[in-house]
């Protein structure tokens, strides 16, 4: 414990001394802030454009209002300039301000509507435009990208940013989710592969476009971000390695490094993983409801930990043909994980009249390793259509994976009134799939996008393969013997043929953005279930998955409605029929019979833009989705009180949900996030009446950005565990913090994140049950973790050729011509 305490107290202090003289040596800040609105009715202009020229008439700096109508404009040197602030359908306004690098709040500044007049001529073109699924960021209108790297250009969209923490974008504190670069998957620049940015100018732009979470076109829950280029990406070479530690005993590290020649592009990446896991006890209390049973209560606790090693290594080549038309990108990676587990679990179960019948100990020691597997991938893409920014393409993808895992396991399991027995347990299991993907679109070639057409088949080759051999020591001979009765075994082979069509398109100036799709898929399975005698598990099935979607944008609201088909096959952990003793009294296993379910979801949301300082906005939104043949994990009981989980396809279940998420900033450095929501789920099982599981969480955050130091607050109050047979939970409060710096010269990040800060080690209780049983959980939580986590990137890129692009949209006769 003492070593525990010496540890926190010197990655606190190396934290806080790094952030220390991070904030006595950064600059002072220079940004000009304020707020732009309306003169008559001080409504907030929102995605206004902020001009700052120098004393000779050049434009030097620019940005863009948010929706509250804030600003913040970053200046390059000392001296008086002129500020310029315009908006489509207002006079314009300037202001002459001297700079004397430090910081200065112009409050609140006004603009007339109407047309400009005397010596100013504006060209009606702004930077940041919001459209109904997206915004829009003009790069190549903006004289900063000279003078700026893309991951600095992205901040001018509003509330996207870099996370200091792991050197990500994020919007509104969500990680970005995927990155495309003129419509395709890119080898240098992509969702993870983002630091090259920190070194290539933003002139190689010439469009961003944030996708909000909901977009019919991308039917996305979480921002997606499209670059398209001004210019092919340039030659050169970036990296990035990093480090984590944390508490409870998990390490980190990994490089990553990619360049782009005139030859072809090369991507690796290694990463190392070591954990070792503290002790975790769980305790279980069960009881039979049937008043004559003979077993009538258990108490079962369980002690287990762990430890584990893991190596993984990617390669990836790229290039570019035919005049950047043809795309070409091969991936290879590998991976190897070993690890250690150790289990001691006891039980005690007594009859009605409170006697032990039976009392049982069993001591695992178990270990796994999984051998490193080559995966690969191949995809070319081609595109072609009017001008550079060519937006039909084709993509042909080829993927294959390979997993194995071999493990074994030593028990001694002790019961009163019987033999001892010395058990072993050896099981492998593997999976392969083949996957080939070929995906068309045809759009639009107008600017509108009024319309596009995107097509895509293909074909899934799975392969799972499972055996475990119990072995049981028999004491004369001195030798371990299979026992044949328990053998478990599973080969199983599954193959999906599918084609989809998807439609989307804009009216009304892209204010209105709706997608049709429909796709069909059909499903062979084949299997043999070797524990049974060689069993098997065939069954084919032909499912219909259409897709509907729609989003209007009406001044500051944002509707949006949805209705979606999905199937969720069971994957190679669920159909595993290894059964775990490692608790007898508490079994667990997979089921091979399991079948997909098909779930209709349907949503609708309503969104709310404010003018007001304080309130940012507000976000409404209700789903309700149905699932037949759904799979949930399930226990059940037998007349000895030992049960068994499992996964099952129990009938149908249905869930109602509602969210409110609120979000303000009362300061320019402050911003809060306050959500809440309500789900009402009920499971309908085939044999057994229906449950109803109610539920609410609610989240609250706050980011404070100060002296170049991010500060993160969350707090979560939330059930701690869910099943479609719980009869009573915990809620559970989880609040964390985490203090996050990047240096931009070094291009180093910091970061200490401190995780249920609230608790220390404690049981959180669940309650499941079922007509025959109710069994009390008490689940041990691990509570206050400290972690902490350094990066360093690098690289270097040639300089820019001259790329043309449009002079930004205001011009003042004498000074701009």
């Amino acid at each position: 414990m003492k070593h525990f305490f010496r540890n926190i107290r010197f990655w606190f202090c190396l934290l806080l001394g790094v952030l220390s003289v991070g904030a006595a040596t950064a600059q002072e800040n220079r940004n000009i802030v304020g707020r732009l609105v309306d003169a008559a009715n001080n409504k907030a202009l929102a995605y206004a454009t902020v001009v700052a020229l120098n004393d000779e008439g050049e434009q030097a700096a620019t940005a863009i209002t948010y929706p509250d109508g804030r600003f913040s404009i970053s200046l390059p040197r000392k001296g008086d300039y002129q500020l310029w602030f315009t908006f489509v359908g207002y006079q314009s306004f300037s202001r002459k301000i001297t700079f004397d690098n430090r910081g200065l709040d112009l409050g609140t500044v006004a603009l007339k509507a109407g047309v400009e007049v005397q010596s100013v001529e504006i060209k009606a073109r702004q930077l940041v435009r919001r459209e109904a699924d997206r915004l829009v960021y003009d790069v190549a209108a903006d004289p900063d990208a000279k003078r700026m790297r893309m991951m600095e250009i992205m901040s001018k969209v509003p509330e996207l940013e870099m996370n200091a923490a792991n050197g990500n974008l994020q919007y509104e504190n969500t990680p970005v989710s995927k990155i495309y670069v003129d419509n395709r998957e890119n080898g240098m620049i992509n969702v993870n592969r983002q630091y090259p940015m920190n070194f290539i100018q933003a002139s190689y732009l010439s469009k961003v476009e944030l996708v909000l979470p909901g977009s019919p076109e991308y039917n996305n829950t979480e921002p997606i971000l499209l670059l398209t280029l001004a210019a092919p990406l340039p030659y050169g070479f970036a990296g990035q390695i990093r480090a984590s530690a944390s508490t409870r005993g998990e390490y980190t590290a990994g490089a990553n490094a990619v360049a782009n020649t005139p030859w072809t592009g090369i991507g690796v990446n290694y990463n190392f993983g070591y954990t070792d896991a503290p002790k975790l006890s769980n305790r279980t209390l069960r009881e039979m409801l049937d008043p004559q049973s003979a077993y009538k209560t258990q108490d079962n606790t369980q002690t287990s930990w762990s430890n584990s090693l893991s190596h993984s290594l990617g390669l990836n080549l790229f290039r570019p043909l035919f005049n950047e038309k043809v795309d070409l990108n091969l991936a290879l990676s590998t991976r190897k994980n070993t690890s250690d587990t150790y289990s001691d679990a006891h039980s005690q179960t007594l009859n009605a009249a409170g006697s032990e019948i039976r009392s049982t100990s069993n001591t695992t020691r178990g270990h796994e390793d999984s051998p490193m597997r080559f995966n690969a991938g191949f995809t070319m893409s081609q595109k072609w259509g009017k001008g550079r920014v060519k937006r039909n393409n084709y993509n042909l993808k080829y993927t294959y994976t390979d997993t194995r895992t071999n493990s074994s396991q030593s028990m001694l399991h002790m019961q009163t009134g019987a033999a001892d027995e010395n058990r072993q347990v050896a099981a492998t299991s593997g999976s392969r799939e083949h996957n080939v993907d070929f995906r068309m679109l045809l759009a639009d070639p107008a600017a509108q996008r009024k319309w596009a057409v995107y097509t895509y088949a293909g074909y899934i080759n799975r392969l799972y393969d499972n055996a475990t051999d119990y072995q049981l020591y028999d004491p004369v001979t001195d030798t371990f013997h299979s026992e044949e009765e328990r053998f478990d075994g599973l080969n199983y082979r599954q193959q999906i043929a599918y084609a989809r069509v998807h439609f989307f398109g804009s009216i009304f100036k892209r204010k209105l953005v709706y997608a049709l799709s429909l796709q069909g898929e059909n499903v062979s399975n084949k299997g043999t279930f070797l524990s049974t005698g060689g069993s098997k598990l065939d069954y084919h099935e032909f499912n219909i998955l259409p897709v509907a979607n729609l989003s209007l944008r009406l001044k500051r609201f944002s509707l949006g409605a949805s209705y979606q088909g999905s199937v969720h096959r069971p994957g190679v952990s669920q159909l595993n029929p290894y059964v775990d003793i490692t608790d007898p009294e508490n079994l667990r296993t997979g089921n091979p019979h399991l079948k997909g379910e098909y779930t209709h979801t349907f949503g609708g949301s309503l969104a709310r833009e404010f003018s007001s300082k304080w309130f940012k906005g507000l976000l409404l939104s209700y789903g309700y989705a149905f699932t037949n043949n759904a799979i949930e994990r399930i226990t059940t009981v037998d007349d000895n009180n030992i049960s068994t989980t499992t996964y099952e396809n129990i009938g149908r279940n249905s869930r109602h949900g509602v969210n409110l998420l609120l979000r303000l900033q009362p300061a320019r450095i402050l911003r809060l996030s306050l959500g809440g929501s309500y789900t009402s789920t009920t499971y309908e099982f085939a044999s057994a009446r229906s449950n109803t599981v109610n539920n609410f969480s609610a989240d609250a955050s706050a980011t404070l950005s100060v002296w170049g130091t991010s500060i993160y607050w969350g707090c979560r109050v939330r059930p701690y565990a869910l099943s479609a047979q719980s009869r009573d939970f915990t809620m559970y409060p989880d609040m964390e913090l985490q203090l996050s710096r990047y240096f931009s010269k070094p291009h180093l990040g910091v970061s200490l994140f401190i995780t249920d800060l609230l608790h220390r080690s404690r049981q959180v209780r669940e309650v499941i049950g079922a007509e025959t049983f109710t069994q009390t959980g008490y689940r041990q939580v691990l509570g206050r973790m400290f972690s902490f986590s350094v990066y360093w990137q690098f690289g270097k890129f040639r300089q820019p050729k001259a790329i043309e692009s449009e002079a930004y949209d205001t011009k003042r006769v004498g000074l701009f011509e």
